[in-house]
């Protein structure tokens, strides 16, 4: 049950950043867009790392805004502090990068025929 809600989120994460991008891209070019995306999917790496290793929840952002953004702050100032950091963030967005240019999400609405 656990694997089918985090599938589950995981598609509809990445058909948000293909939405996104799709908007992105009306206004700017296909270079752009695809820095966009991989900014996206590299903070959501980033993400993954805060919520499994350093425990942090969506929540804390609220209830912890001083912890979570020092702890932030922190890792960003100092990178080679903390090469665990961006190893798995680098491990993180690779990974997404591989499942969202894997299933095809990077190609244009316009280009892809209609599943009827």
């Amino acid at each position: 049950m656990i694997l089918s809600y985090a599938l589950c989120g995981l598609i509809y994460g990445l058909v948000s950043l293909k939405i996104m991008a799709e908007i992105f891209l009306a206004k700017t070019n296909h270079a752009a867009s695809h820095v966009f995306i991989s900014l996206s999917l590299f903070a959501s790496g980033f993400g993954i790392y805060l919520g499994r290793y350093q425990r942090f929840n969506s929540w804390d952002i609220m209830n912890h805004p001083g912890t979570i953004l020092g702890d932030i702050f922190n890792r960003i100032s100092d990178p080679f502090a903390h090469p665990r950091t961006w190893a798995m963030t680098l491990l993180f967005g690779v990974f997404l990068h591989i499942i969202y240019y894997g299933v095809g999400l990077h190609k244009s609405a316009k280009s892809t025929p209609p599943l009827i």
